[in-house]
């Protein structure tokens, strides 16, 4: 049984997929592939990267291969190398491969490529590409997949409904009557700028590790049975590790002493720098848990006071411990060198592998291995 804590409401979720009924089928499909002819838009020419990328995804889904070779051209012209690549060849685990192809996503994006590459191999990175060309997922997917040997030690015998049941009755439980987590908490930390997309970057990280947003708990008018027909993605296809919890942290009501209480035992943390900065000063988290932070849309506020207080906390945890700082992701549309700058002289993270649509721009090794270990603020 997953868990995903969003303002102060627990919502438990079984794997509940969507309904796919022919009628649901129908009122959301796709407009054929021949109405956006290979060579341009319905409006006209276009070779916009995220629309090619897009037509290239449906035409693959609706098994129109001479469409989607069309748009792989095109997408080759305009990046100068072909989209074809599967999701394994790019470091994540078979169960991941399995999930995001009954969740509809086949073919990874130009800046998904480059940055699951970086990402995958441990660098701190910087992934820089427009809106929409698929960012959230090129750092989440990497570091899901770094964390899954561990939320599942065995892997390749954890993958059926039925074991992941077993497994979670072998674990301790507190006075409480909650289970221990399974792993250090948190695992991993997602920093936004907003509520909004701190909500959205939740529920996707949700659904990547098994959560069903159809849930009739999240979504109680969805489905007056209380039981949706599943599709492709449901509980019993799903062979991701279970239990996993995921949080948000972005407003007053978060960090009252209850909702904070439950923070302890997510494995994976997302919120606004201010109120997780205001968590963890409480003494709440254990930061030097963190295995790895990805700071989205970092353009919009990396050099504010709360981002540095947040920072600091993490450097001030981890050098306790005698840890080493955690793997670091910087993602927006306009990050440029200045920025990047900062955040290495700063000390909050190594000199990045530069990620765009176009290609990865690796760092020298021996700027790669230097520490990280840098004054925060004299």
């Amino acid at each position: 049984m997953h868990w995903l804590l969003l303002s102060g409401q627990l919502v438990q979720s079984a794997l509940v997929a969507p309904p796919c009924s022919a009628a649901a089928r129908s009122s959301c499909q796709r407009p054929p592939v021949s109405m956006y002819d290979a060579a341009g838009s319905e409006d006209g020419e276009s070779d916009d990267l995220n629309f090619l990328q897009t037509r290239l995804q449906i035409a693959v889904q609706q098994e129109d291969y001479a469409a989607a070779a069309a748009f792989r051209d095109r997408i080759q012209a305009a990046t100068g190398a072909a989209p074809g690549c599967d999701w394994a060849s790019l470091g994540l685990v078979e169960w991941q491969c399995d999930w995001l192809e009954r969740l509809g996503f086949r073919l990874p994006t130009r800046v998904q490529v480059n940055a699951l590459r970086a990402i995958s191999r441990g660098d701190d990175a910087a992934v820089v590409a427009a809106t929409g060309s698929g960012k959230t997922f090129s750092y989440l997917l990497p570091l899901i997949a770094r964390l899954s040997a561990e939320l599942m030690p065995d892997e390749e015998g954890f993958g059926s409904f039925s074991e992941g049941v077993i497994k979670k009755m072998q674990r301790k439980e507190r006075p409480d009557g909650r289970l221990e987590p399974g792993i250090p908490t948190p695992a991993l930390m997602i920093v936004v700028p907003t509520r909004e997309l701190g909500v959205q970057v939740s529920m996707l990280a949700y659904r990547l590790l098994g959560g069903g947003l159809g849930n009739p708990t999240l979504q109680p008018f969805s489905h007056p049975s209380r039981h949706q027909p599943g599709n492709a993605a449901n509980m019993f296809t799903y062979r991701g590790p279970r239990d996993v919890r995921v949080a948000g942290v972005w407003d007053d009501e978060m960090v009252t002493k209850e909702y904070v209480d439950l923070l302890k035992d997510a494995h994976v943390m997302i919120g606004t720098p201010e109120y997780l900065s205001r968590v963890s000063a409480s003494g709440a988290l254990q930061l030097e848990n963190l295995q790895a932070i990805a700071i989205d849309e970092a353009d919009a506020y990396l050099r504010g006071e709360p981002m540095a207080l947040l920072m600091r906390g993490l450097r001030e945890a981890c050098d306790k411990e005698g840890k080493e700082p955690p793997q670091t992701v910087l993602v927006g549309a306009s990050i440029d060198s200045a920025l990047v700058s900062h955040a290495v002289e700063s000390g909050w993270c190594a000199p990045p592998t530069v990620v765009t649509e176009q290609g990865a721009t690796v760092t020298s090794p021996a700027r790669l291995q230097a520490r990280r270990r840098r004054a925060l603020y004299t």
